[in-house]
């Protein structure tokens, strides 16, 4: 490695203090040394900082700022930083021992890339020792038709040049926003290409959907729409069918939002945007808007677990990472 500059790791903390030791822990203890960790705690209370307290390590910058939405808080940590690399990582994950160090040795070894990404290794609560991992084709590159397949990059295991903020512009601060997903694409829109290391070298703890978090998908989807047609006006025209196709796919979703929170009107309006208004459709929507409310409710959320469920493919048991 040519130097050693410094890395900003930046980790979100909300009502956080059960499990956020892990995190900091794995971001303290890895290989390489010369980081600085920024705890933006948004939390009601200040519980979060008695565990951060308790570890003593002048590498750990805390800041509370109550009541700050996901966007709103990265951005303050992106402010605060000072590293030369920025990179994230959610409270109740964790980074491997060499996840820092191999990341900055391959900027630095392949200078054309500003941005470099990982893979993440995935498990449920229940399951602590069965890892998972999603079943997605990542490359090198140029990756914005990929990322209007699938959000692709999880924000637990990108790295980047704090330099590349001043060309894309800080982070969409809108309540239910797929912020993460935006700032990729905005990254890919403005031109750059993104390093791919392919080694697993982050651990993402999953949970079983909510009702919380099925209320709000429809507020998700109507904002991710917002955000492709933003962007796509962007672009050259060559892009104009993939953002069209992941559009369609968006609307669709948001579809089935509507139908879990059991507002048929916007639901058939929905389905009227994006498919003919023929007969066969009419009859359709008819016969679901006429299935109870719980029982759609049920049909609807257990699908959409079975379709996540499918794009992770098991890859590793009872393993003590």
């Amino acid at each position: 490695m040519k130097n050693y500059p410094l890395v900003s790791i930046i980790m979100l903390a909300y009502n956080s203090e059960l499990y956020i030791k892990r995190g900091i822990i794995s971001a303290l203890n890895q290989d390489y040394k010369n980081i600085e960790l920024l705890i933006i705690d948004s939390s009601p209370n200040k519980k979060t900082k008695e565990v951060a307290d308790e570890i003593k390590d002048l590498r750990i910058k805390y800041h509370y700022i109550p009541n700050l939405e996901i966007g709103a808080a990265r951005n303050a940590g992106i402010r605060f930083s000072t590293g030369k690399y920025i990179t994230f990582l959610d409270s109740d994950d964790k980074y491997l021992p060499e996840k820092v160090k191999k990341q900055v040795e391959y900027l630095q070894d392949n200078s054309k890339y500003k941005i470099a990404y990982c893979n993440a290794l995935h498990y449920y609560q229940n399951k602590p020792g069965v890892f998972y991992k999603k079943e997605i084709c990542c490359k090198s590159g140029n990756v914005l038709y990929d990322l209007l397949e699938t959000s692709l990059v999880n924000p637990n295991t990108i790295m980047f040049e704090k330099e590349v903020m001043k060309k894309v512009g800080l982070i969409n601060e809108s309540k239910y926003f797929p912020e993460d997903w935006d700032l990729c694409l905005r990254m890919a829109v403005e031109g750059y290409e993104f390093g791919y290391l392919n080694e697993d070298l982050v651990i993402v703890e999953m949970r079983e959907n909510s009702n919380t978090t099925f209320d709000i998908q429809s507020k998700l989807k109507e904002n991710a729409i917002i955000m492709f047609n933003s962007l796509k006006e962007k672009v050259d025209k060559e892009y104009g069918s993939a953002f069209n196709n992941i559009i369609f796919k968006t609307k669709r979703s948001l579809a089935l939002a509507y139908l879990i929170n059991n507002n048929k009107i916007m639901f058939s309006k929905t389905i009227f945007e994006i498919y003919n208004k023929g007969i066969v459709i009419q009859v359709i929507v008819f016969m679901v808007c006429l299935i109870p409310k719980e029982i759609l409710r049920n049909i609807v959320i257990f699908t959409w677990k079975m379709k996540r469920k499918k794009s992770f493919g098991q890859v590793v048991k009872n393993d003590q990472r």
